[in-house]
């Protein structure tokens, strides 16, 4: 979150930071969950695409039923994240979520629940990521990406 350093000159346009700040704060946007012992699990486990470690929690911006809109440039609670290599993580991002989600055939936000609903076991979180790297190998001809 970016805020103003120097306060604004007298007869100014600009407003000042505290007044940027209250405003923010009353959008009536779901404040972000943090939960860190479920990010530090997330990434105990494989990449949901390529099975390699090291991952990264994926937060799943795109909105849907039953699921809050962070808002544009914030970021969605921890519930809402799936372990990705940092080359699929980044692959997310510029292909666009729903579309590489549809592309690897899962649904995305049904997976990030379960793992979250297992949390912080990971042993249990892994079995969930490697049942769906199945459906994805298949999904995508059988190769391996």
């Amino acid at each position: 979150m970016a805020y103003r350093i120097a306060a604004p000159h007298p007869g100014s346009l600009l407003k000042s930071t505290r007044l940027l700040r209250e405003r923010r704060k009353d959008l009536g946007r779901n404040p972000r969950q943090a939960d860190a012992d479920h990010l530090a699990a997330l990434r105990e486990c494989p990449c949901l695409v390529c099975r390699r470690w090291p991952t990264e929690a994926a937060h799943i911006r795109m909105s849907s039923p039953g699921k809050p809109n962070a808002g544009i440039g914030a970021k969605p609670s921890d519930q809402f994240t799936l372990p990705l290599c940092s080359a699929h993580h980044s692959e997310q991002h510029n292909f666009g979520e729903r579309e590489f989600y549809d592309h690897i055939g899962i649904d995305a936000l049904k997976l990030a629940a379960a793992l979250y609903r297992v949390s912080p076991n990971v042993q249990k979180m892994r079995g969930i990521i490697l049942a769906h790297h199945l459906v994805v190998t298949i999904n995508l001809g059988g190769d391996r990406p």
